[in-house]
């Protein structure tokens, strides 16, 4: 499976293939101790039928064959871990910054609707000169959320 196609997966969907990774070592693992069985049985028939150097060869290759299978699997469970970890990794950088950008605008709109309210609380009062006068007062006060800007 390519880098492009292992990105396109969801999180369920990297922990499905998890799964039948570990299904498959498990799997494995059996076909292992059904080969160690056989091996048994093999040295039981090379001790019987003839030398060491026979008895070596066969299994040599027995185990050379079930560490090549395991060695390989092992491989394969490593980089598709190693892949959705970071596929993990990029979709948390993702959000992340999804989530930075949606509270800025959250903010600035409603900064720009705090601004708009102001100027219509504000505008029907600059008529009446002592309307105006409180509102220099309000406006002058240090600290204080309902300041009204002009």
């Amino acid at each position: 499976m390519t880098d492009r196609e292992l990105k396109r997966l969801s999180r369920p969907q990297l922990l499905e293939m998890l799964l039948m990774q570990a299904k498959e070592v498990s799997r494995l693992r059996e076909e292992l101790e059904q080969a160690q069985t056989q091996l048994e049985c093999r040295r039981i028939q090379i001790e019987e039928a003839g030398s060491i150097a026979e008895a070596s060869l066969k299994l040599n290759n027995v185990f050379d064959t079930a560490q090549a299978a395991a060695d390989q699997y092992l491989q394969n469970i490593r980089q598709t871990l190693e892949e959705t970890q970071k596929r993990c990794r990029q979709m948390e950088e993702d959000t992340r910054r999804r989530c930075e950008e949606m509270q800025r605008t959250a903010e600035s709109e409603a900064a720009a609707c705090w601004d708009a309210i102001r100027e219509k609380i504000r505008d029907p009062f600059l008529d009446n000169e002592s309307w105006q006068e409180m509102l220099k007062i309000l406006e002058d006060k240090p600290g204080d959320p309902g300041k009204v800007r002009q």
